[in-house]
């Protein structure tokens, strides 16, 4: 996925491979502004057609927020790799704030480690 839609970012918006550093400014506005039309268009969506569409759209704009950051395709699947190992040690729960009755969540347990020191090992800056 991540090498797809790199290629996308550089063949289609024509965005150069770039040095590695965080997102600011006008560039980060309009990625924010595009995941938000993404939510707002899942919200929206009357079917399971619609809601894939937002849902994957909001995935490839994510993904090419890290193309952008200069993150390789691989630092990205690492980095997502060492996500999910993450929420792998989560439990099932209800995390304050977003309880919705019938659906399951996931909490940190007492000890839970996030992922920013292996994402910080990946991306070889300092933590």
């Amino acid at each position: 996925m991540f090498n797809r839609v790199f290629e996308f970012n550089q063949i289609i918006q024509q965005v150069p491979s770039r040095k590695p550093e965080p997102l600011t400014g006008k560039e980060k506005d309009w990625l924010l502004t595009c995941l938000k039309e993404e939510a707002d268009e899942f919200e929206i969506a009357l079917d399971r057609v619609q809601q894939v569409d937002a849902l994957i759209d909001s995935m490839i704009f994510a993904a090419g927020g890290l193309f952008r950051m200069g993150l390789t395709a691989r630092q990205a699947e690492d980095c997502l790799n060492a996500v999910m190992d993450a929420n792998f040690l989560k439990k099932t729960g209800q995390k304050e704030g977003r309880v919705f009755e019938g659906v399951v969540d996931a909490t940190k347990p007492e000890g839970w480690t996030g992922p920013e020191l292996r994402i910080s090992q990946i991306l070889g800056e300092p933590l």
